[in-house]
């Protein structure tokens, strides 16, 4: 779309799973045009994933497939095949940007710069390109335990808790969209690409707060919180009649006391709430009791309090904030059918997002190996027929 920032930009998408089609998606969404490489034998693991539409596996209904290959083209190819190679090089000769997710080594990436040397190269890996872990093999879990966010995550007298969902792997495709953004800004300049190494544990040790900073500091060590405020108290989450909420007396004590019409928490300063956090949690959880989180959320935001409904994945369609927004986006799919999908992340005043269906497996095939890489229909058979598409 031509209204879109990234419209003109060639992406070639060697991604599997989530870090390097989140990375891609995100540069999709706002005009790329994302080529994704995909094996011929099932494509992107993701496919396999689910969640499946009535839990019956079916690699064109992956709800995390769907979601994290919006507005792509997909073509099959066998890329490590001596023919599949040739392919590659020629796509490689009209493309700006590369991203991969291998382990390191898989991809043979200085001989894609002698290539093309204007190439922007993104490889996202659990460890980096080198150092000891280099080879180790590596999950979403294992990046949330070496990346120290793991220790930070749970009670403080239970183990440690991994975060819900991939998250290391979502962190490092945003992270890699954005080194990606800046490498092509310097090409611009300069005409030259440029190797782009994420590595997924050095994504995670880089938001931990003051964590990492305190051990150079004072030699302290975080202790895990839980659902509380490692300073401030209330801060917290607790339950009432329908759910959970999370309540926080803000900047002003007094008016929190008067909001929930407790006075005896005025017994307690502001200062020592945390130190005595279960005293007064005493005296909150009877008061949330018998209350509607929905309730409770909106007349102590009139009140000016920060409290919020801790609401479940089921309840964000119906949301009326993320609704007012156009956040989530209805799209069709010819065999998934019409689902909600979470919409852009941030908004441009000046350029559009656009919401397009990942593509079926192999779907532009035709388009991508006879329009723009110049093979005849015969050609395509014949490639087929040898498994390299």
């Amino acid at each position: 779309m031509k209204d879109c920032p990234l419209s003109g930009l060639r992406v070639l998408d060697l991604g599997q799973y989530v870090s390097g089609p989140y990375c891609t998606k995100l540069l999709a969404d706002f005009g790329a045009e994302v080529i994704k490489i995909e094996s011929p034998n099932g494509g992107d693991i993701s496919r396999r994933c689910g969640p499946f539409p009535g839990d019956a596996p079916d690699p064109e209904k992956s709800g995390l497939f769907l979601h994290l290959n919006t507005n792509k083209k997909s073509i099959t190819l066998d890329w490590q095949s001596e023919a599949g190679v040739e392919i590659l090089q020629k796509l490689i000769l009209q493309a700006d940007v590369l991203v991969e997710n291998y382990d390191p080594g898989v991809l043979d990436c200085p001989s894609l710069h002698e290539l093309n040397p204007s190439l922007v190269l993104t490889s996202i890996s659990y460890f980096g390109q080198d150092g000891p872990y280099r080879d180790y093999k590596g999950a979403d879990i294992v990046a949330q335990a070496l990346g120290g966010i793991m220790k930070l995550t749970g009670l403080p007298d239970r183990e440690p808790l991994k975060i819900a969902g991939p998250q290391a792997e979502y962190q490092a495709g945003l992270n890699a969209a954005v080194a990606t953004m800046t490498a092509l800004y310097l090409r611009d300049e300069t005409g030259l690409g440029q190797r782009i190494d994420v590595s997924v544990i050095e994504v995670l040790a880089s938001i931990l707060e003051g964590a990492l900073l305190s051990c150079s500091y004072d030699r302290s060590v975080r202790k895990r919180d839980g659902a509380r405020h490692r300073i401030l108290h209330p801060s917290t989450i607790l339950p009432c009649k329908n759910g959970y909420v999370h309540i926080d007396a803000g900047a002003d004590w007094e008016t929190f006391a008067r909001f929930l019409e407790i006075p005896d928490l005025l017994r307690y300063e502001p200062e020592e709430a945390r130190q005595k956090a279960d005293e007064v949690d005493a005296h909150l959880i009877p008061w949330l009791a018998p209350r509607e989180a929905e309730e409770i959320f909106h007349r102590a935001q009139e009140w000016r309090l920060p409290f919020a409904m801790v609401l479940g994945a089921d309840q964000l369609p119906a949301d009326p904030q993320l609704r007012a927004r156009g956040f989530l986006v209805d799209i069709d799919h010819p065999i998934a059918s019409r689902l909600t999908y979470p919409g852009a992340p941030f908004k441009m005043s000046e350029n559009t997002w656009r919401a397009w269906r990942a593509p079926l497996l192999g779907e532009h095939n035709q388009e991508i190996y006879c329009s723009l890489l110049g093979y005849t229909t015969q050609d395509l058979r014949q490639l087929k027929n040898m498994g390299v598409v």
